[in-house]
């Protein structure tokens, strides 16, 4: 897939000079529609050399504008990240919730030292990610992390760690084809969630009057435990000019066949990306509807709805404040979850 194969128009200037093509989103959702804003805002646009040297350089790491160079001279890289972490996590243990539940005229009481607890953790967080361009449009990546943290008040450890290696192939008429692998895993006092995935992404890139937009179709096979779950998502991403960019997503979950225990749900999630204050910025809406799960023979019926804010509050350093609220008919599995974290980056 040739995102950018056609010449550039640019004038190349000495020291300070209106950037047109910064106008596009920072932190981006995409990184080929993003690559395609960058390129269309840059056609008759004042550069310095650096800026523009740094262009090439971003746009040839994503398989593009490589020239006649041959197959050992395609772009790679490398790079390892050690940072802190503070983040305060609603439910530090993997806890169960601090309540009873009541089913019909049943009520049942849980053992305390289960239940949830709150906790500020301070930890470490590394990680590695690597790439190599293979041809026009394509390359491999490898990304890998693991987070150790701590509670500062009292004793446990919260441990994260996963891996994702994509195959990301461009095709004709910008056309793609993505195929990925993804293990997360967090570790906690009381209960481990462990989760695999094989991602299927077929989509296509359009550059617009006003930025690019893709499209994009989606099929995810999870497992956690014993349970298999079949996701079906539809993906539409828009960047424009004007420093701004959303996505949307509608998805569908079923489980497979060999796995009906699991629930079915649908549901939407919605990302807007902008330079607020020029800062990196962004938002994430989701809602999701389970299917209605029969529990010692009483129905339960579930909603989830979250949202998530980041901003950079200075180079470097990146705040998250994330909340997700369960609506359902049995007040046990109703409640509020919320994590803030503090992350520092080169």
């Amino acid at each position: 897939m040739a995102l950018v194969k056609t010449s550039l128009t640019v004038v190349l200037t000495i020291g300070y000079s209106f950037s047109s093509w910064a106008t596009c989103v920072s932190h981006s959702p995409n990184e080929r529609t993003h690559n395609v804003c960058i390129v269309s805002s840059m056609n008759n646009a004042s550069l310095t050399q650096k800026q523009y040297d740094q262009i090439v350089t971003q746009l040839r790491l994503s398989g593009n504008m490589l020239g006649d160079i041959g197959l050992a001279e395609y772009p790679s890289f490398l790079n390892f990240n050690l940072r802190p972490v503070v983040k305060w996590d609603s439910n530090a243990n993997g806890g169960n919730p601090n309540k009873p539940l009541t089913l019909g005229g049943f009520t049942f009481t849980g053992d305390e030292t289960f239940n949830q607890k709150p906790g500020l953790l301070a930890g470490l967080a590394a990680s590695i990610s690597a790439r190599r361009v293979i041809r026009e449009g394509s390359f491999i990546d490898v990304n890998s992390y693991i987070t150790v943290t701590q509670p500062i008040n009292y004793y446990l450890t919260v441990l994260e760690h996963g891996y994702t290696v994509c195959g990301k192939i461009g095709l004709v008429r910008n056309f793609f084809f993505d195929h990925c692998y993804s293990q997360n895993s967090i570790e906690k006092k009381i209960r481990n969630s462990h989760i695999y995935t094989k991602k299927f992404v077929l989509g296509q890139v359009i550059e617009t009057t006003s930025g690019a937009m893709s499209v994009e179709v989606v099929k995810e096979i999870q497992k956690s435990d014993s349970l298999i779950t079949i996701k079906d998502s539809a993906i539409l991403t828009n960047e424009s000019h004007n420093a701004a960019a959303y996505q949307v997503e509608l998805f569908n979950k079923n489980p497979h066949q060999t796995t009906p225990s699991a629930l079915s749900s649908k549901g939407v999630k919605l990302s807007l990306y902008a330079n607020w204050f020029d800062r990196n910025s962004y938002i994430v809406l989701s809602h999701e509807q389970f299917s209605t799960q029969a529990f010692l023979g009483y129905p339960v019926e579930r909603t989830t709805e979250g949202i998530s804010f980041g901003s950079e509050l200075i180079t470097g350093r990146h705040a998250e404040l994330s909340l997700i609220n369960q609506r359902s008919n049995v007040d046990y599995y109703s409640g509020l979850s919320y994590s803030f974290a503090l992350r520092f980056s080169h």
